[in-house]
């Protein structure tokens, strides 16, 4: 018994394959039939939108709307789909948290170059003092950084 791949209806029907090893799943055939059931199933998982609904606004309408939508990190039309579903959105980040986070970001590429910067020293025989203590500080600076950038992004539901 064998899945076809593309069934006509909504759920696949179990047919029965001749004694042929190229469509018995012995063949190639038979490869080709279970990695189109294998591309199915994925396929059947994921959200592509193709089908197409026109809706028409004046451009007041528009500029707003893509502003709310570019206000919470979302497109156009993940927006009004949220919007016509009720989902909730997700929180507008005010732009002093990504400019912030922005900087921490540029600090947490020094800091990660100061510790690389140590290790290819002692990799290549230099003394440098209190090392260990050095890199430690380091790097639990570094953590922090991380830390309060995710804080600053957070994303919280409305």
């Amino acid at each position: 018994m064998r899945i076809d791949p593309f069934p006509d209806k909504e759920q696949a029907k179990p047919t029965s394959v001749p004694d042929d090893p190229l469509l018995n799943g012995t063949g190639v055939g038979g490869l080709l039939c279970e990695a189109l059931t294998q591309l199915q199933n994925i396929m059947s998982r994921l959200k592509i939108y193709t089908a197409r609904y026109e809706l028409r606004l004046t451009p007041a309408e528009k500029i707003t709307w893509n502003n709310k939508a570019a206000s919470v990190g979302m497109d156009l039309s993940n927006f009004i789909r949220c919007c016509v579903e009720r989902r909730k959105m997700p929180a507008a980040i005010p732009e002093v948290n990504r400019v912030t986070a922005m900087e921490l970001g540029k600090i947490g590429v020094n800091l990660n170059q100061q510790i690389r910067a140590m290790n290819t020293a002692l990799a290549s025989g230099q003394f440098i003092p209190n090392v260990e203590e050095a890199l430690s500080v380091v790097e639990e600076v570094s953590s922090l950084v991380k830390q309060v950038q995710l804080e600053l992004l957070e994303v919280t539901e409305q």
